[in-house]
């Protein structure tokens, strides 16, 4: 509740900001659609393979043009990445698949006026935060499995480290070109880069839990998900890079649609927030 009032108050301080600073209060709504990627512990070796493991992305959101050349946009996405060792004859050969939910704020800077009146092709960067929501899944006897849960590295056993978190936060940098179609359309291509802070995103980042422990206390699935190579692993034995952290990213097609009416009035706007 305290992250959703937080989030509303910066919303409101964006806003009032720009009626502060003059602005009209120009609104966009608009949806994106793409392609996730990622990378971590099961990313291919060849660019090639890179493209196979591209997967859907969407996602909606709103624009607040602040001045002529920055923007403030939160927006809702849905992305899902894949991972799989065979891909590169890897003898480990995990697999993975995830469905990521994030919610972010990213400013946008143009480098050059945009505008259909103005300059109609422009650049321009962008930089962020977000929260999001993963759950690494494995094939397993025809069906799919959450991996969190059966602690495949010995998570749950006596001494292990725990369950990782599920929710986390990334820091977004990309960069893009915008096209004005109208006054009212716009269209652009961009590239945004999540970085994480979870070593996760496919349940892969430490070592081999012995295998005995896990049938035992944990079950034979984690047992038999946790070691899928073709030549069984020893316990201690490198299952991941501990020492580097997952991404991923989307390539994305954006088109918004400028709202010339909705206008900012004193004291209290439009959307219901107060000035400061």
């Amino acid at each position: 509740m305290k992250s959703q009032i937080f989030a509303c108050l910066v919303f409101c301080w964006i806003i009032s900001s720009g009626s502060l600073l003059g602005q009209s209060g120009l609104f966009e709504g608009g949806f994106v659609a793409g392609v996730g990627l990622y990378t971590g512990d099961l990313d291919p070796d060849e660019f090639g393979e890179y493209v196979e493991n591209l997967r859907p992305s969407l996602g909606l959101f709103f624009r607040y043009h602040v001045t002529n050349r920055i923007n403030a946009r939160v927006g809702f996405q849905y992305s899902k990445i894949v991972g799989d060792h065979a891909q590169r004859q890897d003898p480990r050969n995990l697999s993975f698949e995830t469905d990521i939910y994030e919610g972010y704020l990213l400013g946008e800077l143009d480098i050059f006026r945009f505008g259909y009146n103005e300059q109609r092709l422009s650049p321009y960067l962008l930089g962020g935060a977000s929260y999001f929501r993963f759950n690494p899944r494995a094939e397993f006897n025809g069906g799919q499995v959450d991996l969190q849960p059966l602690g495949t590295e010995g998570q749950t056993l006596p001494g292990g480290a725990g369950l990782y978190n599920l929710n986390q936060i990334a820091v977004l940098g990309g960069a893009g070109v915008r096209f004005a179609v109208s006054e009212e359309l716009t269209i652009a291509g961009e590239f945004i880069f999540r970085y994480t802070f979870t070593d996760y995103l496919d349940d892969v980042s430490t070592v081999y839990a012995n295998p005995d422990d896990l049938s035992t206390m944990v079950g034979s699935v984690s047992a038999a998900l946790a070691d899928r190579s073709t030549v069984p692993r020893t316990a201690g034995s490198l299952r991941g890079n501990p020492g580097q952290k997952d991404h991923f990213g989307t390539v994305n097609i954006t088109v918004s649609y400028n709202f010339h009416n909705l206008s900012l009035g004193g004291g209290r706007n439009q959307l219901g927030c107060p000035t400061f």
